[in-house]
């Protein structure tokens, strides 16, 4: 398995790019100066990737917060509702909700909460 570090607005994430046995690896590699490599163009493109939407994905945690409802997905994903209406940035409202609450929108390292962490102290907050 090959997997590959995404990052969106700087929250990391892994996505698996390929999914082989040995055997059909191997005539993909590729020998450049001693080194062996998988050249780009052998990994399928991300619309050959089978990925389950969200919306059929198990919520594991949830919690509410005025109209908005801060849920965590079984992929550790963070989505954000508005009345029923699913939000295209959950980012910009969670910092507003840990605001409100008082949860700390930096970790340890004083560094930005991604949105994953930064969900998952506003869902066990609110509890």
């Amino acid at each position: 398995m090959i997997l590959q570090i995404v990052l969106d607005e700087n929250e990391p994430s892994i996505r698996e790019v390929l999914n082989c046995s040995t055997d059909e690896l191997i005539p993909m590699l590729r020998d450049v100066n001693g080194s062996t490599y998988l050249p780009v163009n052998k990994i399928l493109k991300p619309a050959e990737r089978q990925s389950t939407p969200l919306e059929q994905m198990k919520e594991v945690a949830s919690a509410l917060w005025s109209s908005f409802q801060v849920t965590q997905l079984e992929n550790g994903s963070i989505i954000v509702r508005d009345d029923g209406h699913l939000l295209p940035q959950a980012k910009p409202v969670l910092r507003d909700i840990a605001r409100q609450i008082g949860v700390n929108p930096m970790n340890s390292m004083g560094n930005a909460k991604n949105t994953r962490s930064l969900g998952s102290d506003i869902i066990k907050a609110l509890g």
